[in-house]
C-alpha cells in the first residue's frame, strides 16, 4: 500500500468540491512527482536512518554475489565433456579419456598388485632352506599398507568390489566354512584372519575345489564357470545413512572363472584360443575382454610409458614370475566380473525433457597365480601365491544430444542474473539519488549510498527471488545430474591419490542442486499463496519463509555425500545363482543386467537432498533446544527459528506488482532506533535479570521475509503480545498496537514502515520479469482518497490536507475478513501501472 499526501494542485474539474490541500511543512520528504495532475510528495521514509546496515550480511552478500556472478565461469556450462577432441584423438579435458564418441574412461585402467605371499622356508631359485623343511609360515613380499585401519588383505578380499566374485563362488560350492567368517561380514577381522598363511589357505581351498569338480581336464579350451551375484552395495556416506534405516541397494554382476594349468611355456594364452574352430565357440570359451569392442590397454611402468593389451600384460607378468621362480610349476585362475547399469529415467517422459541417458560398465579381472613345488608322487604344494587385479570403468552417455540445451539453460540463467544485478544497482542509485538530501551530493557520495542500499538486500533474495534462473538451473541440473554424480564419486575414489584441491573445482558442480531445493521451496510458497487467495484471509495466517542459509547448507552437505570410508563399506553376498554356458558371450551378459538401474541420477539426488535436509532439521532442533535452555536459565526465554519464520505483515505489492512466491527466502533487517526510543527500551527492561544493553540488542531486530515481524520500542504495557520475537502474528489480536495499527491509517504509519516497504519493493521490482509485468503488460493501480481529512496546526494557522492511498488491490477485498476501524474513502481513479513512475510505485505496498 502506498500512502501519499497531496499538495496544493488538485485535479482541474468543475465538479470538484474538495478543499485546497496543503502539505504540512516538515511532515514529508519534499520529493515531487507529477501524477494525475497532483503534485505528489513521497511519504516519510529514510532507509539510512531507519534500517541499520547489516555488516554480517554484507560479508555474506559479497561472497554470494561473487559466486552468483561467476557461477558459469567457475563451473562451466556442462559437467563431463564426452565428445571427442576436434582432431578426433582425445577428450577436451585431461581427466577423462575419450575412447569413442559419447564414451569415456572414467579413470585410467587400474593394474594393482594386491598380494604376493611366499613360504618362508622357500628361497629364490627353488632350493629349500637347510635349517628347516618347507613349513606353514608365510610372508608377504609386497608391502601391506593400512588405510582407515584396514589392511590390504582385508580390503582385497572383503571390501573390494572385485572380491564379490570369489566370495559368491564360495557360497555356490559350499565352502563357507573354509572362508574366514570376518570376510563374510559376520565379525571383525583379527590379525590371524589377514596374515599370509590364512590368505594362501583360503585361495588354495577355493582353487583345489573348483579344479577337482569343474575342471577335470584343464586347458585353455575348457568351459568356464558362469554365475551371477547379487550383493549389497554400501560404500559412500549417503548409502550408509540409508542402510542404517533399512534401505540397501543391491548390485548385480556376471562372473566367469577360467582355469589354466600345466603352464609349461612362458606365455599365458588367455585370448588365443587356437584350438577353437569357430568364432561363436571362441566367444563362449574366452573372457569377454578378449572381444570387447573397446580395447583394454594397460600402462607399463617403463620410461617410454608404453601400453599393452590386457592379455599381453597378463602373459608378460606370468613370464616374469616364471623367471623369478624357474623351478616351480604354475597354474592360473582368472576371475572376470562385469557390472552394467543404465539410467532409464521414465519420469522424464512425463515432462517431455530430453534427459541425458547414461550407462556405466565396470569391468574387473582377478588373476590368481600359484607357484607349486611337486614331489615324485605328484603331490604339489603351493609355495608362491600372486594376486593381481585389473579394473576399468566405461561411461556411455547421450550428453551430445542434450549438451546444447543444457548450455543454453545455464548460459541464459547466468545472463539473467547478470542483468538482474545490474538492474538492482541502477535501481538502487535511481531510488536514492532522487532523495532531497542526496540531490546536491557528489558523485562518489551517491555511489557510496547506492552500494549501501544494494548490500542491504541479501544475495539469496537476488538469486532465489527470481523464478527464471531458478527454473533454468533446476532443469539443466535435472537433465545431467547423473554425470555430476559420476564426477563427484570419482573425485572421492580412494583408489586414486586424493587431491584436496580437486574438491574446490568439483563442489560448485555438485552444489548446483541448490537450485532444486530453491525450486521446491518456491513451489511450496506458491501453494501457500494459493491458500491465501482461495481459502483464508490475507491477515489471518502467516507466510512461512525459508532462510537462505538452509538452502546453502543443504546443498553444501551433499558434496560430502559421496565420501567413502571403510566403515561404510558393505558388499556382502545376498544371492548367487549359476548361469547356463550359452550366455557366456558379452551381449548375452549385458542382457542379463538390462534391468539394473544405475543409482546416479535424479533419484539419487532426491535421496541425498532428503538426507541433508533431515540432518539440517535435526541439527536445528538440537541447537534450538540448547540455546533455549540456556536462555531459560538466564531468565530471558526467547523463541527463535534457524530454519524459517512466519509473520503476517507484508506489502500489498506482493502478489500484485511482483510475485508473492519471490518471498521464499527469509530476510532479516536490523532496525535503527532513535535515542529516545533506546531510553524507553532501557526503562522497559530495567527489571530484567540481564543488563539493559543485552535485551536492547536482542529486541532491536526487525525480521522481514516477505512478511515482517517488528519489535516495538514502546513500553511493554501498551505493546501487543505479538510484537515478541518468534511469535506467529494474528491480525485480529494485534489491533491497538502502534506497530500493527490498521493498515489504512497512514497518518500514524511510522517512517521505518515506509522505509521497509520501499526497500522490499526496490529488491523485487528490479527483477526483469517484474519490470516487464509492470511496464509490458501492466496491472491496475487503485487510487483512493480518505474523505475524512486531517489537520495540521502551524503556529496560529490550522491547515487542512487530504490523504490519498495508492493500492494495487481493491480496497473492498483488503477490508474483507479483517477487524478494522471505520474508514471512509472514495475512488479517485484506476490507472495502469505503465503510466505510474517507477519511483512512485516503490511506495505502493
Amino acid at each position: 500500500m502506498g500512502g501519499i499526501k497531496v499538495a496544493i494542485a488538485p485535479p482541474k474539474s468543475k465538479d470538484s468540491r474538495r478543499p485546497s490541500t496543503i502539505t504540512p511543512s516538515g511532515a514529508l520528504l519534499p520529493t515531487r512527482h507529477s501524477f494525475l495532475n497532483f503534485s505528489v510528495f513521497d511519504p516519510p521514509h529514510d532507509i539510512d536512518e531507519c534500517i541499520a546496515f547489516p555488516w554480517v550480511q554484507f560479508v555474506v552478500s559479497i561472497i554470494g554475489v561473487a559466486l552468483l556472478v561467476s557461477d558459469v565461469p567457475r563451473s562451466t556450462l556442462g559437467t563431463l565433456d564426452l565428445g571427442p577432441h576436434p582432431d578426433g584423438t582425445q577428450a577436451q579435458n585431461d581427466v577423462y579419456k575419450s575412447v569413442e564418441p559419447n564414451m569415456i574412461l572414467l579413470a585410467d585402467p587400474i593394474a594393482d598388485h594386491t598380494i604376493r605371499a611366499v613360504n618362508k622356508a622357500f628361497v629364490k631359485g627353488g632350493a629349500r632352506s637347510e635349517s628347516s623343511p618347507l613349513g606353514t609360515e608365510w610372508t608377504f613380499v609386497n608391502d601391506i599398507t593400512f588405510a582407515h585401519n584396514v589392511s590390504s588383505v582385508e580390503r582385497a578380499y572383503k571390501y573390494d568390489p572385485a572380491s564379490v566374485g570369489p566370495r559368491a563362488l564360495v557360497q555356490l560350492v559350499n565352502l563357507t566354512n573354509s572362508f574366514p567368517a570376518c570376510m563374510r561380514y559376520e565379525c571383525a577381522c583379527s590379525a590371524a584372519d589377514v596374515d599370509a598363511a590364512s590368505v594362501v589357505a583360503m585361495t588354495d581351498t577355493i582353487v583345489n575345489t573348483i579344479t577337482a569338480e569343474y575342471f577335470p581336464s584343464a586347458s585353455d579350451a575348457s568351459s568356464p564357470l558362469l554365475f551371477m551375484s547379487k550383493a549389497n552395495w554400501v560404500d559412500r556416506l549417503f548409502q550408509w545413512i540409508y542402510w542404517t534405516v533399512g534401505y540397501v541397494r543391491h548390485e548385480r554382476r556376471v562372473h566367469a572363472v577360467y582355469y589354466f594349468d600345466n603352464l609349461e611355456t612362458r606365455v599365458l594364452h588367455v585370448c588365443a584360443g587356437r584350438r577353437l574352430r569357430s568364432q561363436r565357440v571362441r566367444d563362449h570359451k574366452r573372457p569377454f575382454f578378449c572381444y570387447h569392442h573397446i580395447g583394454w590397454r594397460v600402462a607399463q611402468k617403463t620410461p617410454t610409458s608404453s601400453t599393452l593389451k590386457l592379455w599381453d600384460d597378463m602373459s608378460v607378468r606370468m613370464a616374469r614370475l616364471r623367471a623369478e621362480y624357474p623351478t616351480l610349476e604354475f597354474d592360473a585362475t582368472v576371475f572376470t566380473s562385469l557390472a552394467l547399469a543404465n539410467d532409464d529415467r521414465r519420469v522424464s517422459y512425463w515432462f517431455s525433457l530430453p534427459v541425458t541417458y547414461e550407462k556405466i560398465e565396470t569391468d574387473d579381472v582377478i588373476v590368481w597365480t600359484r607357484g607349486r613345488q611337486c614331489d615324485s608322487d605328484g603331490i604339489c604344494t603351493t609355495v608362491v601365491f600372486d594376486d593381481f587385479r585389473y579394473r576399468r570403468t566405461l561411461v556411455h552417455s547421450s550428453q551430445a544430444q542434450t549438451r546444447v540445451m543444457t548450455h543454453v539453460l545455464r548460459g541464459g540463467a547466468q545472463l539473467y542474473i547478470w542483468v538482474r544485478l545490474v538492474l538492482l544497482i541502477v535501481g538502487s542509485h535511481y531510488a536514492r539519488a532522487v532523495e532531497r538530501k542526496y540531490e546536491q551530493a557528489r558523485f562518489w557520495r551517491r555511489v557510496f549510498v547506492t552500494g549501501k542500499t544494494f548490500f542491504r538486500i541479501p544475495s539469496q533474495v537476488m538469486a532465489y527471488g527470481s523464478l527464471v534462473p531458478v527454473l533454468c538451473y533446476a532443469i539443466a541440473h535435472y537433465m545431467d545430474c547423473a554425470l555430476i554424480h559420476i564426477r563427484v564419486s570419482d573425485m572421492w575414489y580412494r583408489g586414486r591419490e586424493f587431491d584436496e584441491g580437486v574438491i574446490w573445482s568439483v563442489a560448485p558442480i555438485q552444489m548446483r542442486n541448490a537450485w532444486i531445493v530453491a525450486l521446491a521451496v518456491r513451489f511450496g510458497m506458491m501453494f501457500q499463496t494459493y491458500n491465501f487467495h482461495a481459502h483464508v484471509s490475507r491477515f489471518t495466517e502467516g507466510v512461512v519463509g525459508i532462510r537462505g542459509l538452509v538452502v546453502i547448507l543443504t546443498s553444501a552437505l551433499s558434496v560430502f555425500a559421496h565420501y567413502p570410508h571403510a566403515y561404510f563399506r558393505n558388499v556382502d553376498i545376498a544371492e548367487a545363482v549359476w548361469i547356463e554356458p550359452r550366455t557366456m558371450n558379452y551381449n548375452s551378459q549385458c542382457k542379463l543386467m538390462e534391468a539394473v538401474q544405475m543409482e546416479f541420477g535424479i533419484r539419487l539426488e532426491a535421496k541425498i537432498l532428503a538426507a541433508s535436509c533431515i540432518f539440517v532439521v535435526i541439527s536445528h532442533m538440537v541447537v534450538r533446544g540448547a540455546v533455549s535452555a540456556l536462555l531459560r536459565l538466564w531468565g530471558t526465554p526467547v523463541e527463535f527459528s534457524l530454519l524459517s519464520s512466519c509473520s503476517y505483515l507484508m506489502p500489498y505489492s506482493a502478489g500484485t506488482l511482483w510475485s508473492m512466491s519471490s518471498m521464499i527466502v527469509f530476510w532479516k533487517m536490523g532496525r535503527r532506533h532513535l535515542a529516545f526510543q533506546k531510553r524507553q527500551m532501557v526503562v522497559e527492561f530495567k527489571n530484567r535479570r540481564l543488563s539493559a544493553s543485552v535485551p536492547v540488542m536482542v529486541s532491536s531486530a526487525v525480521r522481514v521475509l516477505s512478511t515482517f515481524m517488528l519489535s516495538s520500542p514502546i513500553p511493554l504495557a501498551s505493546r501487543c503480545v505479538y510484537c515478541q520475537r518468534g511469535q506467529v502474528q494474528r491480525w485480529g489480536k494485534s489491533q491497538g498496537c502502534i506497530e500493527h495499527e490498521h493498515i489504512l491509517d497512514v497518518s500514524r504509519r511510522p517512517k521505518h514502515m515506509w522505509s521497509i516497504v520501499r526497500l522490499i519493493n526496490l529488491a523485487m521490482m528490479t527483477d526483469p520479469v517484474s519490470l516487464y509485468w509492470l511496464y509490458g503488460f501492466g496491472c491496475d493501480i487503485y487510487v483512493y482518497e480518505l474523505t475524512k481529512g486531517a489537520q495540521y496546526v502551524q503556529g496560529e494557522r490550522t491547515l487542512q490536507y487530504q490523504i490519498v492511498l495508492m493500492l494495487p488491490v481493491e480496497i473492498d477485498m483488503v477490508l474483507s475478513g479483517a477487524e478494522v476501524f471505520d474508514v471512509e474513502y472514495r475512488v479517485l481513479a484506476v490507472v495502469n501501472s505503465k503510466h505510474v513512475p517507477w519511483n512512485l510505485l516503490l511506495n505502493c505496498g
